[in-house]
């Protein structure tokens, strides 16, 4: 996983989000505001739809699609990489820290 410093180039990608160097959540990006400072988390299963704004600490970090290898569960150093779909039918990758 790679920490991403832009943030306005997340929109659509799943992602991880830390703060002092401690998973707080991962999810879908839903949308990131024009500055790049801020961006919400889609709401998914008992996790509601979130703000994390970079003044307040939050870093996002991200494993690109051509570093997943094979996406069927593949531990990838500290990650399991899945192929999930959401409500629509889109497909997207998420990676799940093993800590």
């Amino acid at each position: 996983m790679n920490e991403v410093h832009d943030w306005s180039g997340l929109e659509g990608l799943t992602v991880l989000i830390k703060r002092s160097g401690h998973r707080v959540r991962s999810g879908h990006v839903e949308a990131v505001t024009s500055a790049g400072d801020m961006l919400w988390l889609e709401g998914h299963g008992v996790e509601p739809r979130m703000l994390f704004q970079k003044d307040e600490g939050y870093e996002v970090w991200h494993t690109s699609v051509e570093s997943a290898g094979d996406l069927n569960g593949t531990t990838l150093e500290s990650t399991i990489v899945h192929v999930c779909s959401n409500e629509e039918g889109e497909r997207y990758i998420l990676s799940i820290p093993i800590e």
